[in-house]
């Protein structure tokens, strides 16, 4: 799985400004999201079954700016949680996926970054389906 094709399946439930693996330092709307691939788990010996992960991290406004940016970042983030975990039987780019686990069961608020914007954690997990065309 490409973590481009990864955030386009994303995009498409949840319109957003998402990233590539972090933050930008520059020219990124303080509302956004980092979406990275996390490693998973090892290919499944004889049937070569993957399982991946992913996490999303979810930033919010300042609170000078807007004293409920918590929650709103918190609902956003809820959101995305929602509407990823336990999807099943699609495609991410060329990839069969059978399902997506959420390894917590609520976004986790992992605290503000150096300029003060609140910011959610989310990990998941993909189930791919092997590619079992003989070579």
């Amino acid at each position: 799985m490409r973590i481009k094709d990864l955030v386009d399946f994303i995009e498409s439930l949840y319109s957003f400004p998402y990233f590539y693996n972090k933050f930008p330092r520059e020219h990124a709307p303080d509302e956004c999201a980092a979406v990275r691939l996390t490693g998973g788990f090892p290919v499944e010996q004889w049937l070569g079954k993957r399982q991946p992960s992913f996490q999303i991290l979810v930033r919010g406004l300042k609170d000078v700016d807007d004293p409920d940016s918590i929650t709103k970042c918190e609902e956003k983030a809820f959101s995305i949680h929602s509407l990823l975990t336990n999807r099943r039987d699609f495609k991410i780019g060329t990839e069969s996926v059978v399902v997506i686990r959420a390894m917590n069961s609520v976004p986790i608020y992992i605290g503000d970054d150096d300029a003060g914007r609140p910011i959610y954690s989310m990990n998941f997990d993909v189930v791919i389906r092997p590619n079992l065309k003989e070579e």
